[in-house]
């Protein structure tokens, strides 16, 4: 079996050798990947060579562009395309919605070549889920069986031959901006996860080949089992990934990357200037291992990253689901270091949250959920006073170690990383408060609201702010909070109102922005 990969949004394709048929399993995107399976052929067997059946998991334009843009056919070969009925259909007809076409900007031509061998699978009504829906005979006693199992396209098919699976995106089908696409099944999913399950333990498989990324053995196909089960159970209503939701991703993805991007130079400077302050009280020892995140290769790859997803942005030829899909990318990379151990040691724990939080929001909305919010009704002034003081009481916090020295050197040192992590938001500005007499009901996610404006105003500091007014204003569906920095030019992205979008349920109220720059950033309560 060799397989074969492009840089194009595409898929895997790996090439079968049988006595008496050639497989090639999957197309691809690309004509690029058949012409080279094609002449691997050539050079390996006698002129004319055995039939080549071209076997497909699912008609998305990943898997088939491959047959649809080959152009000229070689003369003289016999060929042959297996595929359930439904995907013969979009080929045959050159369906561009039910093979994702449209979402990438590419066009997909009718595949009705002359002289070809159709081998159709169906499923067989009441058979087992050991036994396969059809069969292509390879030679030598062994056959290519299909076995049906929908979910992540109504088409989709699984190919076993001997211990060796061909499950195309099975495996992928509740990933973001996958699950909800045209076609998708979340009931048809769970079925032909069983089956599948079930088919690894009759043919005792050895390895599952996917339709994106390496080959996986058995415990890493029950892995993806129990991860694709465990999140199909959070899809049950999802928004459905459409034209208008790629671009809206897309857009999503570039601003986030953006903002990512400073905000993980933001942390490397923070580590930086911590392993100073603990070098400088000759703490050597932990100096060194909190310069390890900046030095490990996870974050230079990850500033790579950036750079390619800049790159992909504006040269993506996939439209708006390459470029959606690359920033999932990118943000799933981020998220796996932003879990890395010891930054909730040398982080300041808001900071951190903000910056989880970011991630994990842009996750879900490719999912296609709406982010967690943890709405629960609160005094909107108290909760603006209790923040005001907390900012306050930051500024003439004292570190202490008293008890850490208590419990040994490991502690005592954890607690001083601790304190010398933690940086005064307000630096040295100065901040004066407004708030009404009574009381404000509204219903607010606290720690958002916590999270999101200390980041701005860290971000005013560091441009320069040096006095602040928190006001809040008004009564009823009319209150809002205002947050206003002298000197102090805001600039809002889009990103950044998504933010704000979530901290606060919204019935009714109004978001109010800067209409020119230097008005205060502006936000409505619901009452």
């Amino acid at each position: 079996m060799e397989p074969f990969r492009t840089a194009r949004l595409s898929s895997n394709s790996v090439r079968v050798t049988g006595p008496e048929r050639m497989v090639v399993v999957d197309a691809g995107g690309d004509p690029e990947v058949l012409r080279r399976h094609l002449d691997a052929i050539r050079s390996a067997q006698p002129a004319p060579p055995l039939p080549v059946c071209l076997v497909q998991t699912h008609a998305h334009i990943d898997h088939i562009a491959g047959l649809t843009d080959f152009g000229a056919w070689p003369e003289g070969w016999r060929f042959e395309l297996a595929a359930h009925s439904a995907g013969l259909r979009i080929l045959r007809q050159g369906d561009p919605i039910a093979a994702l076409a449209d979402l990438t900007g590419r066009t997909l031509r009718p595949f009705r070549p002359p002289g070809w061998r159709f081998w159709t699978v169906l499923p067989k009504p009441g058979a087992a889920a050991a036994e396969p829906d059809r069969a292509i005979p390879l030679g030598g006693g062994v056959n290519l069986e299909a076995f049906c199992t929908p979910g992540h396209s109504p088409d989709s098919v699984t190919w076993r031959v001997g211990t060796v699976l061909f499950a195309g995106d099975l495996l992928a089908a509740t990933a973001p901006l996958v699950a909800g696409i045209p076609g998708w099944d979340r009931s048809a999913l769970l079925v032909s996860l069983d089956r599948l399950e079930q088919l690894m333990k009759a043919y005792r498989i050895e390895q599952v080949h996917v339709g994106h990324g390496a080959p996986l053995g058995p415990e890493a196909v029950a892995d993806a089992i129990a991860r694709s089960r465990r999140e199909a159970g959070d899809l049950i209503r999802i928004e459905p990934v459409d034209s208008d939701r790629l671009r809206r991703m897309a857009g999503y993805a570039e601003g986030l990357i953006g903002e990512l991007e400073e905000l993980f130079l933001e942390m490397t400077r923070r580590i930086a200037r911590l392993a100073d302050k603990l070098a400088q009280v000759q703490e050597i020892r932990a100096a060194d291992e909190v310069r390890g995140f900046d030095r490990s290769g996870e974050a230079r790859e990850l500033l790579a990253a950036f750079e390619r997803f800049k790159r992909t942005a504006h040269g993506q030829g996939d439209g708006f689901l390459g470029v959606a899909a690359k920033g999932v990318q990118t943000v799933q990379r981020i998220s796996g270091l932003l879990w890395w151990e010891r930054l909730d040691e040398v982080l300041d724990e808001s900071f951190l949250r903000f910056v989880r939080t970011r991630v994990v929001d842009f996750i879900q909305r490719a999912k296609g959920l709406s982010p967690a919010r943890d709405l629960q009704p609160a005094d909107a002034a108290e909760a603006v006073r209790a923040y005001a003081r907390h900012l306050l009481d930051q500024q003439d916090a004292a570190c202490s170690l008293g008890e850490a020295e208590k419990e040994g050197e490991a502690a005592l040192r954890r607690r001083l990383v601790a304190c010398l992590a933690r940086t005064p938001s307000l630096g040295t500005a100065t901040l004066d408060l407004s708030l009404p007499a009574e009381s404000v009901s509204a219903r607010m996610d606290s720690v958002r609201f916590f999270d999101a404006l200390t980041r701005w105003i860290e971000q005013a500091v560091d441009q320069g702010a040096a006095r602040f007014a928190l006001r809040l204003l008004g009564t009823g569906s009319e209150t809002r909070l205002e947050l206003d920095a002298e000197a102090m030019a805001w600039s809002l992205s889009g990103q950044s109102a998504m933010v704000w979008e979530i901290i606060f349920a919204r019935a009714g109220a109004r978001i109010i922005w800067p209409a020119v720059p230097g008005e205060p950033l502006s936000f409505a309560f619901e009452s």
